[in-house]
This record gives C-alpha cells, sequence and structure tokens, in this order.
C-alpha cells in the first residue's frame, strides 16, 4: 500500500475517533433525551442501564485515536509517541471530569425535596423553560396533581416524556389517545401501561406504534 493511501485512511479514522467521542460526550450528556422515542430511547436505556456498553465504546475510541495517531507518524520518533499518549490522556481526562459534573447534577436533581421541586417548577415554568418543565414532569418529588396537569399540555416534548416515565394508568390510558403519535408510541414503552390500552395500540393508525406495541405485548406473554 502505498504511503499516501495509508496516511489517508489513518487521518479519516482519526476522524471518525474524534466524532465518535463527540458523540460518546453528548450522550454522557444526555442532550435533550426527551425529544426522541423509539430506537433513540432503547439506546439512551441501554447507555444508562449497561454502563459496560459505554466502557467498551469509550475505550474503542481511545484506542482508534491513539493507535492512529501512532502510526500515522510512525518513524521511530519519540516526540509523536508523546503527543499520541497525551491526547488519549486529555480525551480520558476531560470525559472524566464531565461525568462526574453530570453525576452531581443528577444526584442533586434527584434529591430535591417536594417542596423544593414544586419551587423550581414555579420558576421554569415562569421563565418559559420547556427543556426543564420536560425533565421536571416525571420528577418522583413531583406532586400527582401536576404532572397531571403537564399531561395536557400543548408542548409534545413535555406529554411525550410523561407518557413514556409516568407511574400512573389513569395519565397512559389519556395519553393512549394523544393526537401526536410519538407520544402514543411512549405510551406504548411503559411496562405500566395497562394490558386493554396495549391492545388499543395494537390497532393504532400508526404503523411505529403498533409494531412497538405488538412487540411489548408478546413480551409480557
Amino acid at each position: 500500500m502505498k504511503l499516501n493511501q495509508l496516511k489517508t485512511r489513518l487521518i479519516l479514522s482519526i476522524v471518525i475517533g474524534i466524532i465518535a467521542v463527540l458523540i460518546y460526550n453528548s450522550l454522557l450528556a444526555q442532550i435533550k433525551p426527551s425529544n426522541v422515542i423509539g430506537f433513540s430511547n432503547i439506546l439512551n436505556a441501554l447507555w444508562k442501564s449497561i454502563p459496560i456498553v459505554q466502557v467498551f465504546l469509550f475505550s474503542s475510541v481511545l484506542s482508534l485515536i491513539v493507535i492512529s495517531v501512532s502510526v500515522l507518524f510512525k518513524k521511530g520518533k519519540f516526540k509523536e509517541v508523546i503527543i499520541s499518549v497525551a491526547i488519549g490522556l486529555i480525551i480520558v481526562v476531560t470525559s472524566s471530569i464531565l461525568e462526574f459534573q453530570l453525576n452531581k447534577k443528577r444526584l442533586g436533581y434527584f434529591t430535591l425535596d417536594t417542596a423544593q421541586v414544586i419551587e423550581l417548577y414555579e420558576k421554569v415554568k415562569k421563565d418559559g423553560d420547556i427543556e426543564a418543565i420536560v425533565k421536571l414532569a416525571v420528577h418522583p418529588n413531583l406532586p400527582d396533581s401536576i404532572q397531571e396537569k403537564l399531561s395536557y399540555s400543548e408542548h409534545m416534548e413535555i406529554r411525550r416524556n410523561i407518557a413514556y416515565e409516568t407511574e400512573s394508568e389513569e395519565i397512559l390510558i389519556k395519553l393512549s389517545s394523544d393526537k401526536e403519535w410519538e407520544v402514543r408510541l411512549a405510551v406504548a414503552t411503559n411496562k405500566l401501561t395497562p394490558i386493554e390500552t396495549m391492545h388499543k395500540l395494537q390497532i393504532d393508525k400508526n404503523e411505529d406504534v403498533k409494531i412497538i406495541a405488538n412487540s411489548i405485548i408478546q413480551q409480557r406473554q
């Protein structure tokens, strides 16, 4: 193989590795995780529930970049090896710091008591922060009455997140008839959705909703 062809392929692998790192950090940061349903939410659930997936992907990305940089500049020079190792260390340290900070924020978020959740909800509601409301709508210490009101929200993202995580059968039954198919799909993925409602979703007008409902019903049997 010609040297130029080798370099081109290795440069491409480095670029792919960097893109993968960015994707890793985006998933780690969980940027708007409630704005996607279906495959993306399955991926998000997998990401949360199986830490080894994170370790495997991140290790693969790190190895790809370090090895690619080393081979690309392989001329027996100590300087290039140091550079490649430094790149790897920077990636590890940066991602570790990010994960530590995010874990602190998540821990603080879930330790809010009911009064604090209500206070925060009123603030973000006044500010019109829809993304924050989406997250607070399924907070474990949010009063049921507020979640019930939010299930009527004009913002589909809020209704969808509630449908995906609520423990209220009444809300799930109501949202199973939502005008947006993404919300109905979220209802189908909720393990607490009554079986009668799941049968209704089996004949939904949206093909994706029907497929998911059929799949979930088969798993329950």
